[in-house]
């Protein structure tokens, strides 16, 4: 809180709004700058994603990276530092510069981020320190909020306020209550950023938010293959993705208060219907696996089940089957299988990379686990029956297995480097 978070642009229209200066889209004049600066191209958001496009060393042409905070000379200048993939940064040009996603209007919706280049799954879409950080069912640090700049509190006031009523206008604490991230899995702190705040919902997403603490930053990565044009929307409530609509439904009213609209939620009435079905098989599923430790072979079959629908529905994002992968694993080291051990460790493994980088402490045991399984005292060696089970599955698995695999391993190596 407090460090530079947005950009500066150089001198354009007074008329730019905080959601313009957030992408990036117009520049505002601001001091240190002369009123007297040249008109410029607008610098990209600290921690937006850039393509390098149109420079004379073509070698660089089509490269991505981070942006980085631009000294005042470099905003003079409209030029901006880049942080490549293999950790080298260079400053660029404004102007030779394409944000990979970008803001636009949506009727009926606000706005919506919209990718601009295409996306690959795995590929990093925004890396952003959050501009507050506060605890659930506290009221927001004002002293946080008053420490920002005037450009980042206009930012962060320009949120959404799903509990504003009446003709009073929005509050910090509406917009903190309906904006705010938790600070990792089961964490009971929450980091408000202002920019991951505009990607929208869906119960079929496209993306997925990351908490990466060691680099102290919010991140969102796409999970499956992106076309240009495309909505980028993340999953706003987590495993309760996978309950039926109704439930679906409830919950995001009650906190966010509004309804849903994306394809899987306006369906016709048999395609709806057919898509609660799946998803209430995965929500039982998951309960019953739990109670499969004296029949592994069972609770991997359902492991299989969950993974095939979870893919038919959309969520099967690398940190929505993680679980999934890691039941998996548990449930064939208690039937003492090394190569079923492995297949599902391999699984995981790749949920984890792609869900959370090659330097997850989990990643690396799944790495590990992958190439030599352990043992577990008490497992039971396979026995003529579970063969026998197993050929009989062989078939479904086989298409399973490639299906898994496609969703899994398209996206790319975590290699961009940490910001300090």
């Amino acid at each position: 809180p407090g460090s530079p978070i947005f950009g500066v642009a150089p001198a354009a229209a007074s008329t730019a709004t905080a959601v313009d200066l957030v992408m990036g889209i117009v520049a505002e004049s601001h001091s240190p700058l002369s009123k007297q600066t040249p008109l410029l191209p607008p610098l990209p958001l600290v921690g937006s994603i850039v393509e390098l496009q149109g420079l004379s060393r073509t070698e660089l042409n089509g490269l991505r990276g981070i942006s980085l905070s631009p000294s005042v000379a470099l905003q003079q200048q409209g030029r901006c530092g880049i942080c490549l993939d293999d950790g080298r940064q260079l400053s660029v040009g404004a102007a030779n510069l394409v944000p990979i996603v970008t803001l636009d209007g949506i009727p009926g919706k606000g706005q919506g981020a919209f990718s601009r280049l295409p996306l690959k799954a795995g590929d990093l879409v925004l890396r952003e320190r959050p501009a507050l950080l506060g605890r659930l069912g506290q009221p927001p640090d004002r002293r946080q909020f008053k420490s920002l700049s005037s450009d980042e509190q206009r930012a962060v006031m320009s949120l959404h306020d799903a509990y504003v009523g009446g003709a009073s206008g929005p509050t910090l604490e509406g917009i903190v209550l309906t904006n705010a991230l938790p600070r990792g899995a089961r964490s009971d702190e929450t980091v408000l950023c202002p920019l991951a705040s505009r990607f929208n919902h869906s119960c079929a997403p496209n993306a997925e938010y990351l908490w990466v603490e060691s680099i102290l930053a919010e991140e969102i990565r796409a999970v499956r293959d992106i076309s240009v044009g495309e909505e980028v929307c993340v999953n706003y409530f987590g495993d309760a993705v996978r309950q039926p609509s109704g439930a679906r439904r409830i919950q995001l009213q009650e906190g966010f208060r509004f309804d849903c609209r994306c394809p899987v939620c306006t369906a016709s009435g048999p395609e709806k219907a057919a898509s609660d079905e799946r998803r209430a098989c995965v929500v039982r599923l998951g309960e019953d696996i739990l109670r499969c430790r004296e029949r592994p072979e069972e609770g991997i079959a359902m492991a299989e089940e969950m993974l095939e629908i979870m893919n038919i529905e959309g969520i099967s994002g690398p940190r929505t089957v993680a679980q999934v992968c890691n039941d998996g694993f548990e449930l064939s080291l208690l039937i003492g299988d090394d190569s079923e051990s492995q297949y599902w460790a391999h699984l995981s493994y790749e949920a984890h990379r792609l869900g959370w980088g090659e330097d997850y402490p989990m990643t690396r045991r799944m790495r590990q686990y992958a190439q030599q399984p352990p043992k577990l005292q008490g497992s039971r060696p396979t026995t003529a029956s579970t063969v026998t089970g197993r050929q009989r599955q062989a078939k479904r698995r086989d298409v399973k297995e490639a299906e898994t695999k496609q969703v899994l391993e398209q996206g790319c190596d975590f290699a961009l480097t940490a910001l300090d």
